[in-house]
């Protein structure tokens, strides 16, 4: 492989690793507010990771029924200001849509990021909604559910017993759903995404016209539910579409390459953005170029014409690589420099013969053996058995229907009598 060509510039934007400030005491159930941009942007899909390292003390407990009595939490208040109940875990912190950073246990927060690139291929950004969306800690847990058991603060909303949230698993992210006013057969609602009402969890049918309702609204909550289990995210709760649990046991995720690793980045290409080991950026998509990996590296390259020179392919990259090593051929397809087999470099279209067998060439530039099709009348060998035009010539030896004698001094119809009859 041909190291490509590098320019000599290449533009770097470090990213923020600013210490959060005091928990804000929001409503888990906040839509947030739409729209805003990412504090430190990995183009094309608004995503970033501070893979900058901190330590929480996480909880995962079973959970329980929603109770207004702390004396029924498996936990009693006289513990939760206990840290050795819980385990240390490693934090990263990711922006979320209300403009603040929300910490994340680090590998959930590597599958996260993973998924999101994939979303914003999609034309989806998936970001958390608020500082509560990630990981919460025991004091941020205890005021959500004192709030609860009052109903005096955070509008009373229901919240569950210290030390069982998901969310202090460190595994839990609330994502913002940009749904809509919806309006179809058997249900409409102004926010079809945030109005699962009733106390019991309703029947299949139900569930499923909510469920519609706010994917046709919200395209956040649509691609979470067609691609979340690929990437390991599962939906644990039905009154919280925007809810997602990190249970790669469970639904094990695709492979990818982790962002955030030692207290750095795993340096790696993002589209045209290069992620350095520092966490620093660089999009090399401002030159016109492209990121590439350079021994480890991410670096910008300029980009080349895709194209064959003898059996060497030629990326829009300027990589390269010698078919010619495989004992294959280059040719570009659908624009793209393929190593084919060397007889689909300029086989015809369709069957052809060869060795008294009948092949065609498939889209991708492999050799492949198909059934030899029928001989027909056209100065062919059709049925590849060395003959050509066998048993479907006329009378005459010739394609086609026997000719009519004509009174034109020729023998039409190689009788040996002219103009007979």
């Amino acid at each position: 492989m041909k190291s490509p060509r590098l320019l000599a510039v290449y533009l770097a934007v470090v990213m923020s690793t600013a210490c959060m400030g005091p928990p804000d005491v929001e409503p888990p159930e906040d839509t947030g507010s739409p729209g805003i941009s990412w504090g430190h942007v990995t183009a094309p899909q608004q995503v970033s990771v501070d893979c900058t390292l901190s330590t929480g003390v996480a909880y995962d407990l079973p959970s329980v029924p929603l109770t207004t009595n702390p004396e029924n939490c498996p936990l009693k208040p006289s513990e939760w200001s206990n840290s050795n109940l819980g385990q240390s875990i490693t934090l990263v912190h990711a922006n979320t849509s209300a403009g603040t950073t929300a910490p994340m246990e680090v590998a959930t927060a590597n599958a996260y990021f993973a998924m999101a690139q994939a979303a914003g291929q999609d034309g989806v950004v998936l970001q958390p909604l608020n500082s509560n969306s990630g990981f919460r800690t025991m004091e941020q847990q205890v005021d959500f559910y004192n709030c609860y058991v009052s109903q005096k603060c955070n509008g009373g909303n229901p919240a569950a017993c210290p030390g069982t949230s998901l969310h202090q698993s460190g595994l839990a992210i609330d994502f913002t759903l940009n749904d809509a006013p919806y309006s179809g057969p058997f249900f409409s609602d102004d926010t079809p995404c945030g109005k699962y009402a009733g106390g019991s969890e309703p029947s299949a049918d139900t569930m499923a016209l909510w469920d519609g309702a706010c994917a046709a609204t919200s395209p956040e909550f649509a691609w979470l539910q067609a691609h979340g289990n690929d990437h390991g995210f599962v939906r644990t709760y039905w009154k919280e579409p925007w809810h997602w649990v990190y249970k790669p046991g469970e639904y094990p995720p695709a492979p990818f390459v982790p962002l955030c690793s030692g207290g750095g980045c795993v340096p790696q290409c993002v589209g045209t953005v290069g992620i350095q080991a520092d966490c620093s950026q660089g999009d090399c998509g401002v030159f016109g170029t492209v990121c590439v990996m350079n021994n480890g590296v991410p670096e910008c390259a300029a980009a080349c014409t895709p194209q064959c020179q003898g059996s060497v392919a030629i990326q829009a990259d300027c990589s390269e690589g010698d078919c010619g090593a495989f004992g294959a051929a280059c040719k570009v397809i659908a624009g793209t420099p393929t190593c084919v087999n060397p007889q689909c470099v300029d086989a015809p279209p369709g069957v052809f013969c060869q060795a008294g067998k009948a092949y065609q060439c498939t889209v991708s530039g492999a050799l492949q053996e198909v059934a030899a099709p029928t001989e027909w009348c056209d100065g062919m060998d059709n049925d590849c058995d060395g003959q050509v035009d066998e048993g479907v010539k006329n009378a005459c030896g010739d394609c086609g229907t026997v000719p009519a004698e004509l009174c034109d001094g020729q023998e039409d119809r190689k009788r040996g009598r002219l103009n007979s009859g």
